[in-house]
């Protein structure tokens, strides 16, 4: 392999790569581009941008206009999918602060909805998870529920409106029972005054 430096960066090359590595000090590797990939913290990036660490940004938006898309149908995904997702707590290995995070395990999260999971080529190399693609299944699981409590509202209404016409048939047959005894009562009176 060949190289050529500076304190602020490097070049490097063999028969099949080209590096070019831009760094903060003697040999640092904040950023490096490799063919036609880009690393932030990580000198062997599998993906077009790979960052290892945390990222900021103000917003960050995903292409979606109705122009790029073909076959759009309403998803077959749901509050039942949603369901069998493990959310799991864990620390990164990388980490030596030990900070608990809560999300994920790519290759649980691809077994029940492979669309947010990125399964990679080689065995060697690090599977992930895109969380904005996991939005869309909770908007859709949210639906569901608010689609099943809907249900559950109109059939309570008509359970409480059969239950108001029941109150009032009651209400009317203990009217008509008072009247009844009434009327018995009126008879056997009459009966006793005639004897």
């Amino acid at each position: 392999m060949q190289s050529a430096g500076t304190t602020k960066g490097y070049l490097w090359w063999d028969n099949t790569n080209v590096y070019l590595g831009v760094g903060l000090g003697g040999g640092g590797n904040s950023v490096i581009f490799k063919n036609n990939y880009v690393g932030i913290g990580t000198t062997a990036p599998t993906a077009t941008l790979h960052v290892f660490g945390t990222t900021l940004a103000a917003a960050w938006s995903t292409s979606s206009d109705y122009r790029l898309k073909n076959n759009i149908v309403d998803t077959h995904f749901g509050i039942n999918d949603l369901m069998k997702i493990p959310v799991r707590d864990y620390t990164y290995k990388a980490d030596a602060a030990n900070t608990p995070t809560t999300g994920f395990i790519a290759q649980e999260l691809y077994e029940i909805f492979p669309n947010a999971v990125t399964k990679p080529a080689k065995a060697e190399e690090m599977w992930s998870v895109d969380y904005g693609k996991v939005t869309p299944l909770l908007t859709k699981a949210i639906q569901d529920l608010k689609a099943e409590n809907d249900a559950l509202k109109a059939s309570l209404k008509t359970e409480q409106q059969a239950s108001a016409a029941q109150q009032a048939s009651i209400l009317a047959l203990t009217n008509d029972l008072d009247t009844l005894k009434a009327q018995v009562a009126e008879i056997l009176r009459q009966q006793a005054k005639g004897k």
